[in-house]
């Protein structure tokens, strides 16, 4: 297989792009779910980051200002972070998943 990053003297690709990508739809399921595993314990683990910081800034009442700083800047961020990723990985699911060619570690082990 050629080197898909190779570039001739001009700086063009060297290897054509294939113009058909075979896709796997078993794969593609598979990428899907986890993609949507990983989004959503994403969710889960920024509110459960913002639980703790407004616990602590409820009881703790010297560093409220900071804690609900904090609790904001967090929010924002994973916000940000969450939006990002859902559009990558939208991104990629969008340019499928290609069939990979089997290689020697699938093969089945011999005794």
């Amino acid at each position: 297989m050629a080197d898909p990053y190779e570039v001739d003297d001009q700086g063009t690709p060297a290897v054509e792009a294939e113009s058909v990508a075979e896709s796997d739809p078993a794969a593609e399921e598979a990428l899907r779910r986890q993609v949507d595993a990983t989004l959503r314990f994403m969710a889960l683990s920024t509110i459960v980051g913002l639980v703790i910081i407004a616990i602590l800034a409820i009881a703790v009442s010297s560093i409220r200002g900071v804690m609900i700083l904090v609790g904001i800047i967090y929010l924002l961020t994973s916000a940000a972070a969450y939006w990002y990723l859902r559009r990558t990985f939208n991104a990629r699911l969008e340019r499928g998943v290609p069939v990979a060619a089997p290689s020697a570690d699938d093969a089945p082990p011999s005794s």
